[in-house]
């Protein structure tokens, strides 16, 4: 929206601030050369399939998609030799010309191809899996595959500026919450008990996503105090009534050491003094998938 209007106003300076602000707040833009193409990805426009279809098949044909039924139609409006005689496997019940190995192409599927076995003492045909068949079928598909990567990338650039954007805008468009927790203060926490002058940015910030969530995972490296970080995020949504009793639930190797460091940075008169509300602030459990 703010592109649109920017172009109809090229000199509103307010319209151009917010482009930069919204694109600054963006996700990194991922560019063509980084991206995996496969045939048959279903957000890829149907006609940049029908384009590569025409120039590899050298004939017109139509693909279709139904999202529906998850499945592509696709119709050729003439014949080459490419589709009905390079392109072709032969069984001893069905040929697959062109256009069926291209559809097999675009759900990266073979077509189950058999050959006479003979016949049963019934006197009915008996069908084998015809392997040789089905090889060379796995080998036009793959080259099919891979033309249609090739052809991309060898369209011009706005073509390819095309396909970019829309990859962006359909699947790079989510920007991860930053959590900054450095406003923090943590009342009662005993920075001395623990040996530490701060708690790490990174804690804080832990701490802060753990109390806007009401929860959530913290996916840190061992040794950068993701112990301490249980112990005052429980304690904090306690204090701040956003949790009647949390509950750590550790396994049996590392329970008694959360428990150690949940005293330690409460170590206080009013922490310490048995039954207080504030040393009753959480449980410290074993999990039952900690083994004996």
């Amino acid at each position: 929206m703010n592109r649109k209007l920017l172009k109809e106003n090229p000199d509103d300076d307010a319209c151009r601030r917010s482009l930069v602000l919204l694109r600054e707040a963006g996700p990194k833009r991922i560019e063509f050369e980084e991206l995996d193409f496969n045939l048959g990805e279903r957000w890829i426009p149907t006609d940049i399939y029908e384009g590569f279809c025409e120039h590899f098949f050298q004939a017109p044909v139509s693909v279709s998609y139904s999202a529906k039924m998850d499945a592509f139609g696709i119709e050729n409006h003439g014949y080459s030799p490419l589709i009905s005689q390079k392109y072709v496997v032969k069984g001893d019940f069905e040929v697959y010309d062109g256009m069926d190995l291209l559809h097999h192409a675009m759900l990266n599927t073979l077509p189950n191809i058999n050959k006479d076995g003979g016949k049963d003492e019934h006197g009915k045909t008996i069908r084998i899996p015809d392997f040789e068949a089905r090889q060379k079928a796995d080998t036009l598909i793959t080259e099919i595959r891979q033309a249609f990567v090739e052809w991309l990338h060898a369209q011009p650039d706005d073509f390819k500026e095309r396909l970019t954007d829309l990859y962006n805008r359909k699947f790079n468009c989510y920007v991860r919450p930053r959590y900054d927790g450095s406003h923090q203060q943590f009342p009662g926490l005993d920075l001395r008990g623990l040996g530490i002058n701060d708690l790490y940015p990174s804690q804080k910030d832990a701490i802060w996503m753990i109390k806007q969530n009401g929860g959530g995972i913290c996916d840190h490296e061992v040794g950068t105090g993701k112990t301490l970080i249980m112990c005052v995020a429980a304690y904090e949504m306690h204090r701040l009534g956003l949790a009647r009793k949390p509950m750590i639930i550790g396994i049996k190797a590392n329970i008694h050491e959360i428990a150690r460091t949940f005293r330690t940075a409460r170590r206080s008169p009013e922490n310490t003094r048995l039954g207080s509300p504030a040393a009753r602030t959480a449980r410290v459990v074993p999990s039952a998938a900690g083994g004996r």
